[in-house]
């Protein structure tokens, strides 16, 4: 019985010796150090030594979800997402054993007011997912401070005593924890300000940057092209009772906003010369009858509209099929079009492929305020460009609507401008996509 008992010890050592040891993940150390500018803005340093299993492809870092100009150690991140109020920070880890990097972010608008006065909040920790066995922080303010800091613990609320430790001279802050942090822990301190403290943040204007900044250039530009190429000479208004020579009822949209031939306005001018005949059945059925053919007496572009629609035949159906073609066809140019700019100009086109730019540009921007460059906000992004850029083109022809008396075209661009604008708003950027829409009904 003796041999059994040994037997069944010696076996447990074995299995127990043949059982891994896994270390449970936690970030060892954990350093805070902010720097505030005159202005009330900050630069954040987040210092983290973080305990890894192995088994972890990338991990997230919880940031304040107003955080910007992200940099993992010196290289800039653009792989994050937002969840509630955090940024969600994805940085790719291999191996195992303690891995160290520091976070850089900045930190604006972090200054509110009430009756009371005016408080500086700002977020310490925002909610680690692992367990922080030291954490240190420190915080430099611009001018001295005499109130005092109030912390706040997602676990110990504002009982933060038995907690931290720290000291404060007015001007700098330092402190670190007694013990060891929850996982998921989350720290705020706030601290009442003078009045006027940071002077700079009642401008309420920042000076935009990332990809709003290259909008805004791209804008720039787009003026800039407009004004040294296309900008015409207006002339002085003159009084006449005949259109000009060369000019048929089909041409006023081209001399207006640059659109092809309306084949309705050049037919009613031909029956108004003789040319053809007009008429409409109780039914709504529209025929026109050739009454003569058409010579060299008339503009070629118009010869050649006039004998595409009729051939060889004496009347056509105005409503068929055949009709509608030809409409769209020469909508799309009129050889008169060359004739009204003069060739040392630029070319309109390259000025709404600009703005059609600056349309694809702000889609970025708003999928980004969206999904925070996220992996999987990529396609979003990417969608919303391609929608900014084509809703970009679509806005411009608002102008078509609003000379020729196009409802639709009207409608449809000022709508866009509309709901671009309110998904700006809905994203917080409104003022980079106001400036997009302004820009294309501009």
């Amino acid at each position: 019985m003796r041999r059994i008992y040994v037997f069944l010890l010696a076996f447990a050592l074995m299995a127990s010796l043949q059982l891994p040891v896994w270390a449970a993940p936690a970030a060892s150390h954990l350093q805070s150090q902010t720097q505030f500018q005159a202005d009330g803005s900050c630069h954040v340093a987040l210092s983290i030594t973080l305990r890894l299993t192995g088994d972890e492809a990338f991990i997230e870092i919880p940031l304040p979800k107003q955080a910007t100009d992200l940099f993992v150690n010196t290289t800039a991140q653009y792989s994050h997402r937002v969840e509630g109020e955090q940024l969600l920070l994805r940085i790719s880890v291999s191996g195992s054993g303690n891995q160290e990097f520091t976070i850089h972010y900045t930190l604006k608008d972090l200054v509110s007011m009430d009756q009371s006065g005016s408080f500086l909040t700002l977020p310490l920790l925002s909610g680690l997912r692992y367990p922080v066995e030291q954490f240190a922080f420190s915080v430099k303010l611009p001018e001295e401070v005499s109130g005092q800091p109030i912390f706040e613990s997602g676990y110990y609320q504002q009982n933060t005593g038995d907690l931290l430790e720290y000291t404060f001279d007015g001007t700098t802050l330092s402190g670190k924890s007694k013990t060891a942090l929850k996982d998921r822990e989350t720290l705020v301190m706030t601290l009442e300000l003078p009045e006027n403290y940071f002077h700079s943040t009642s401008r309420g204007f920042s000076m935009p940057d990332g990809w709003d900044l290259v909008v805004f250039c791209l804008v720039f530009l787009a003026v800039l092209y407009f004004v040294l190429t296309l900008l015409p000479k207006f002339p002085g208004r003159t009084r006449r009772f005949t259109p000009p020579e060369g000019i048929s009822a089909g041409d006023v949209g081209t001399c207006l906003t640059g659109c092809g031939t309306d084949l309705t306005m050049l037919v009613l001018s031909w029956a108004q010369l003789g040319y053809i005949l007009i008429h409409v059945a109780d039914s709504g059925r529209v025929t026109l009858h050739k009454r003569m053919e058409m010579g060299n007496e008339r503009d070629p572009e118009e010869v050649r509209i006039f004998r595409s629609l009729f051939g060889k035949r004496r009347y056509i159906d105005g409503t068929g099929y055949h009709y509608a073609s030809l409409c769209r066809k020469v909508a799309t140019g009129s050889s008169n079009a060359r004739d009204l700019y003069k060739r040392s100009t630029g070319n309109p086109k390259v000025f709404r492929i600009l703005c059609a730019l600056i349309g694809l540009l702000s889609g970025i921007s708003l999928g980004r305020a969206i999904v925070g460059d996220a992996l999987l906000g990529i396609f979003l992004i990417a969608v919303l460009a391609v929608a900014g850029g084509i809703s970009a083109w679509i806005m411009q022809d608002w102008v078509r609507g609003l000379h020729l008396n196009d409802q639709i075209a009207l409608l449809t661009g000022l709508s866009l401008a509309v709901i671009w604008i309110l998904l700006g708003a809905a994203a917080g950027i409104w003022n980079v996509t106001a400036c997009v829409a302004g820009a294309q009904l501009l």
